[in-house]
């Protein structure tokens, strides 16, 4: 169901001394939490504008269809750049994170 992404060429791939972030467990679990408050989000707004109740399934099948791509870098940015402690030394955050500070 998730439709792959092509990256912009101007990305380059992480080094080898920069391949492996030292808060992975941590950003996923907020990574978790902030798609499952998006589905969330989604579900009310569904609700409101369809004047019924909607289910997590339909939310998540809605979001995922028209809003999800584009959220991971997002969200991958926003920790990096706000949450992890490891940013100001961690050149994969950095790598991210370039340009949009």
């Amino acid at each position: 169901m998730i439709k792959k992404i092509e990256h912009p060429q101007s990305r380059r791939a992480p080094q080898a001394n920069e391949k492996s972030c030292r808060s992975f467990s941590q950003l996923k679990d907020w990574q978790v939490d902030q798609y499952r408050m998006a589905v969330d989000e989604n579900m009310w707004y569904m609700g409101e504008r369809l004047g019924r109740k909607v289910e997590w399934e339909e939310a998540e099948e809605d979001f995922l269809l028209n809003g999800y791509y584009g959220c991971a870098p997002k969200w991958r940015r926003q920790y990096c750049q706000s949450k992890c402690n490891h940013f100001a030394n961690c050149k994969l955050g950095q790598l991210f994170t370039k340009g949009n500070r």
